[in-house]
């Protein structure tokens, strides 16, 4: 699969008003699992890491990140960043999807223990 550079199409209005920002996402072999989960949601979406300069809120807030891994999003929101979503177009989707479909392989369940074979102390511990 290869992979080609994408290009934003910019309005006049987001060149006036300089809200208009270049990012970009990148995509890692070890966030597949994240990738995957996002697109098993009902919604997929574009996560972005957004922060406001020296912590005022009245100011214009930067995209410092994005990112399609939910994976990489919940660990931002577990670090009490703010963060803020929109849905993933179609065609991003799809590709992300084939990408995924190409190269992930979903670590195998393991089997557990029927606890009739655990001895009665060690039942409700997990493993």
């Amino acid at each position: 699969m290869e992979l080609l550079p994408a290009e934003a199409v910019v309005t006049d209005l987001e060149k006036e008003s300089g809200v208009f920002q270049n990012l970009v996402l990148r995509v890692y072999q070890d966030e597949l699992q994240g990738y995957f989960l996002n697109l098993d949601a009902e919604n997929p979406c574009l996560s972005f890491l957004v922060r406001h300069p020296d912590e005022d809120v009245s100011k214009l807030p930067t995209v410092v990140d994005v990112t399609a891994s939910y994976d990489v999003a919940a660990r931002w929101m577990d670090s009490n960043e703010n963060v803020q979503t929109l849905p993933m177009p179609g065609v991003m989707a799809a590709w992300l999807a084939e990408l995924v479909q190409a190269r992930y392989q979903p670590e195998p369940k393991r089997r557990r223990r029927p606890q009739s074979f655990v001895s009665p102390g060690e039942r409700y511990n997990h493993e």
